[in-house]
């Protein structure tokens, strides 16, 4: 039929690679830019020469490369929201447009809040010994090396104010100021520092202050 055999002319120019300049809206990030336009993160980053990927500025102009659709017109909305990615004490969900993802699958054996008499700032995974590890969500990698009774440690700074730690790590494979998308391998499961058996530690703050990670992960 010659209507179907046009529109599939027209959905593959809308998805051949085309240059686009994009400027920067209120409450987007880097990462969701490039998920928009069907990039990876690092490709925008080395566009661009951005240095920090959780700091850009609102008008600022970015060059994307094999973008695969034309400028937008209005904010890049989040794809999906907080109602729909989080089953659990929905009264206490907090608002943000990140979407952490759980960077090593398996059942929680400690959780966050009072424990022994003192506070656990985090959850643990237990995993066997040289279980990936991977991001929750996509960002600057600000730490890499031992940190007393977490052994060995990556932590990684995402838009706005997040920051999340990674502990116990029985061997790092990023190195500090390096871009990670989400998913990406950081470390691998250990049990160096004071842990009891090999496991993940992950916490999740905002600014210095550490938060429930499942009030976020999804």
């Amino acid at each position: 039929m010659v209507g179907a055999a046009a529109l599939l002319v027209i959905l593959s120019c809308r998805t051949t690679p085309m240059r686009v300049i994009h400027t920067v809206q209120a409450g987007e990030t880097v990462y969701r830019i490039a998920r928009y336009y069907g990039v990876g993160l690092d490709t925008v980053i080395r566009a661009n020469r951005v240095r920090d990927v959780t700091n850009v500025a609102v008008g600022q102009k970015l060059w994307i490369p094999q973008a695969r659709k034309p400028p937008a017109s209005r904010p890049i909305p989040l794809e999906v929201s907080w109602s729909r990615r989080v089953s659990h004490d929905v009264s206490a969900r907090p608002e943000t447009d990140l979407a952490f993802a759980w960077p090593v699958r398996g059942r929680i054996s400690s959780g966050f809040g009072r424990r022994r008499g003192r506070h656990h700032d985090g959850i643990d995974i237990p995993a066997r010994r040289g279980t990936w590890i991977r991001a929750a969500e996509a960002g600057r990698v600000i730490h890499v090396g031992a940190v007393g009774d977490y052994g060995k440690v990556v932590i990684i700074k995402h838009s706005g104010v997040f920051k999340t730690v990674y502990a116990h790590n029985r061997v790092n494979r990023v190195r500090k100021g390096a871009f990670v998308e989400k998913g990406d391998v950081i470390a691998e499961v250990g049990a160096t520092g004071n842990a009891r058996g090999s496991h993940l530690h992950f916490e999740l703050r905002r600014g210095a202050r550490a938060q429930d990670p499942l009030l976020y992960l999804r």
